[in-house]
């Protein structure tokens, strides 16, 4: 064999080498690519479980408050006997975190569990044997607010209404003047209450270029003027 034909049979295997080597890598990018397809659609599947399992379990327990009312007319829940009353709600929901009776002469419940929750809300009746208390209850919507204070000094020409807009980015959600009281009677004065949607109080908040330090609020307590007594009004008072 002469030796162009030597050359040329060694240019031709070293050209199908190139070939089964550049099919190779073409087979193998091709099987990255599937890889990465499959756990890409394999992933995709799966998220939506996650989700779906995550948004079972999130449960509301910012609110476990069950107001409790008795529906006989001409009687209040408190007119009842209150061991009575302690037993029936022991029965059935077991431990409750707190129990407080209102000035309406309502009794307010705050539970532990939502299965104690959804217990007391289908309850419409309790007592026992002998004493039967038809009651009607609903979910307690608190209006009180999270944090409050004072800041004093405020211009008496800002209404209540421009105070809580300027105030919004610190998250108030309502500005109230307050009165003073004076020898003609109430009148407004230049502290104003503030009441946040949080527990965190600044120190200071601005309403436009004046800045105002924050103040403890301390509320005056409650006194009725029929009997002078503290702790209700006299819409409430039983003296």
């Amino acid at each position: 064999m002469s030796s162009a034909n030597v050359d040329m049979e060694c240019q031709s295997t070293t050209y199908k080498r190139r070939l089964a080597d550049d099919n190779d890598d073409s087979s193998n990018v091709s099987k990255v690519k599937i890889n990465v397809q499959c756990d890409t659609i394999k992933q995709n599947h799966r998220e939506p479980a996650i989700e779906q399992t995550n948004s079972q379990q999130q449960v509301d327990f910012t609110n476990l408050c069950v107001l409790i009312k008795a529906t006989k007319a001409g009687r209040q829940l408190r007119s009842y006997n209150p061991l009575v009353v302690s037993d029936s709600l022991k029965k059935l929901i077991g431990e409750c975190e707190s129990t407080r009776p209102l000035p309406s002469g309502d009794l307010l419940v705050k539970c532990v569990t939502t299965k104690q929750f959804s217990a007391l809300i289908a309850c419409n009746n309790l007592g026992n044997a002998s004493t039967s208390i038809p009651v009607k209850t609903e979910k307690y919507l608190s209006r009180d607010f999270s944090a409050q204070c004072v800041i004093k000094h405020v211009p008496e020409d800002l209404t209540d209404n421009e105070i809580a807009c300027f105030l919004a980015k610190f998250r108030v959600v309502q500005a109230k003047r307050l009165k003073r009281k004076t020898s003609s009677g109430f009148e407004l004065c230049s502290t104003v209450l503030l009441n946040f949607s949080t527990n965190i109080v600044p120190s200071t908040v601005e309403i436009g270029y004046l800045r105002f330090k924050t103040h403890e609020y301390n509320p005056p307590p409650i006194r009725c003027f029929n009997c002078n007594r503290y702790g209700h009004i006299g819409k409430h008072c039983r003296g």
